[in-house]
């Protein structure tokens, strides 16, 4: 049989091998494609079975006519090339291999649209989404860029959401900061409660943050500071309490500051003048104190500044005054007008036209004519004197914006209600004596920021609870009573700090002791009523 077989280049060839070789090359001629574009390849690399079809796009077809058959006509053999598969060879039904053009990468979903919208349905749901004014297509499978309010880039994350007056109630939950693309957040004009988060200083890009006229609580976190981004912050109209958190001076690009309409209380934080950007700055109806600082005066591009109805915030001397002459529009008043408000304050709270001696109070005349005031050279009040003169009230919380004051003497009338926690902002008082009143509640812990006080006597009131540790901070203080109150609990160890006290009462309280460890410290004071020892 080898003696039948014929040979090319020194090897077998069978004939069917031939035909089939002689077909193959006339069949890939008449495509007019270049022998070179269909290169032989393994078995071992075409797919099993012809992939799915997975591209929407007209696909190319490629029709071949073999140039020998036995039959009268051709039959052609339709090969589709198939896009989008997985491997770089298919094969015809005949099996005729083809190579496919390139595949086309396609990018994956990004995953903060899955993430956004797990974060949203919980904003949906702790605010009340049901009872929105508009809700349109939020929890639906719908594109977020067609939830109402929702904006987003060209990925689809969130970064915008303004659902500013639409009857949101509830609390902000703190898992909003996950929306890591956020540059504009709108939540003013509803009802949201509770606490800031201060998950919300955790946004990298937030540009625009308006919470205001809601009833939100608290403080303002510190952690708002953070927002490296932040051109407008939004606050007013809550009922937010506590400092100007020193933090919110980081904002270097912040433009628009409303924090009006809040309880917030102490003094403008310094770290304030540092906001170089800063165009408006309102702060306007809060319980603040204090002169404005120094430092505010470097606000070149400020022309809007409200500070008016607070409880003592004022414009002292220069370089704040030249400043607010720059400013377009000011509201608030120098120092010396609000203090002379201030103790117009102080009089109709407490029953200035019922006092035994109110000479030249309410007048024109300088403040150092009106009875019982004592100021200094440049017209400050550094003294308030009316012991004994039937004073009946309470004291209001503005007597903190009396800065200058040293002394305080307030024995022996019919004062009550509460001691403000603003006394703590008389940072140049060395006297506070308000005994033999009917002060009521208890002794607030800002009363340790007095660093300077020498004398505290607020015995024989109805003062109740228990000594705040904060008062062992008075380290210059020499005399202080606190008998014939309602106090409880032990003396706290923090006193045992104050190492210059001479007098001390705490007798005839309600259950006020002194612990063992304090029996040495109390021996070492030159005259202290013998109070009652701890069990």
């Amino acid at each position: 049989m080898a003696a039948n077989q014929s040979s090319v280049f020194g090897k077998p060839l069978f004939l069917p091998a031939l035909l089939a070789a002689i077909l193959l090359s006339a069949a890939i001629a008449c495509t007019g494609r270049d022998d070179a574009a269909v290169p032989a390849f393994p078995a071992t690399d075409m797919p099993a079975q012809n992939p799915e079809r997975v591209s929407a796009t007209p696909l190319p077809t490629y029709t071949l006519y073999p140039t020998y058959t036995p039959y009268p006509e051709p039959t052609p053999v339709v090969v589709e090339v198939i896009r989008d598969v997985p491997r770089d060879v298919i094969t015809d039904r005949r099996g005729v291999r083809v190579v496919t053009p390139a595949p086309t990468p396609t990018r994956p979903p990004d995953r903060c649209v899955a993430n956004d919208r797990d974060i949203l349905t919980s904003l949906y749901q702790a605010t009340g989404g049901p009872n929105w004014a508009d809700n349109a297509h939020w929890l639906t499978d719908k594109p977020l860029a067609e939830w109402a309010g929702v904006s987003v880039d060209n990925r689809g994350c969130v970064i915008e959401l303004d659902l500013s007056d639409n009857n949101l109630i509830g609390t902000i939950p703190p898992e909003l900061n996950g929306l890591t693309n956020l540059k504009y957040l709108y939540l003013s004009f509803n009802h949201l409660t509770g606490y800031i988060p201060p998950e919300l200083g955790n946004f990298d890009h937030l540009e625009d943050l308006y919470l205001s006229f809601n009833n939100l609580i608290g403080p303002i976190p510190p952690e708002i500071g953070d927002l490296p981004r932040l051109d407008y912050l939004e606050l007013g109209g809550n009922q937010l309490a506590g400092r100007i958190p020193e933090t919110l001076g980081n904002l270097s690009n912040l433009q628009y500051m409303h924090l009006a309409d809040n309880n917030l209380s102490g003094i403008i934080p310094a770290e304030l003048g540092r906001l170089h950007n800063l165009k408006w700055l309102d702060i306007h109806s809060n319980r603040l104190t204090g002169e404005i600082p120094p430092s505010l005066a470097e606000l070149s591009k400020l022309y809007v500044f409200n500070f008016s109805n607070n409880a003592g915030v004022c414009a002292a001397e220069d370089p704040v005054i030249d400043l607010l002459r720059e400013v377009e529009t000011v509201a608030g008043e120098s120092c010396a007008d609000a203090e002379r408000s201030i103790l117009v304050d102080f009089y109709n709270s407490t029953g200035g036209p019922h006092w035994r001696n109110n000479d030249e109070w309410l007048t024109d005349a300088p403040l150092y004519d009106w009875y019982g005031i004592i100021t200094d050279g440049s017209g400050r009040v550094t003294g308030l004197v009316l012991e004994d003169n039937n004073l009946v009230g309470s004291i209001p919380p503005s007597f903190g914006g009396l800065l200058r004051l040293e002394h305080v003497g307030l024995i022996r009338n019919h004062l009550k209600g509460e001691i403000p926690q603003e006394l703590g902002n008389l940072s140049n008082l060395s006297s506070l004596s308000l005994g033999g009143n009917d002060l009521t509640g208890e002794i607030p812990p800002e009363l340790g920021n007095l660093s300077g006080l020498i004398s505290l006597l607020l015995s024989d009131n109805n003062l109740t609870g228990t000594l705040p540790t904060e008062l062992g901070q008075l380290s210059n203080l020499q005399s202080f009573q606190l008998s014939q109150n309602r106090l409880t609990g032990e003396l706290p160890d923090t006193l045992t700090a104050i190492s210059g006290l001479r007098w001390f009462t705490f007798d005839r309280n309600d259950g006020l002791c002194a612990p063992l460890n304090l029996t040495d410290w109390l021996q070492g004071i030159e005259d202290y009523s013998q109070g009652p020892g701890c069990p």
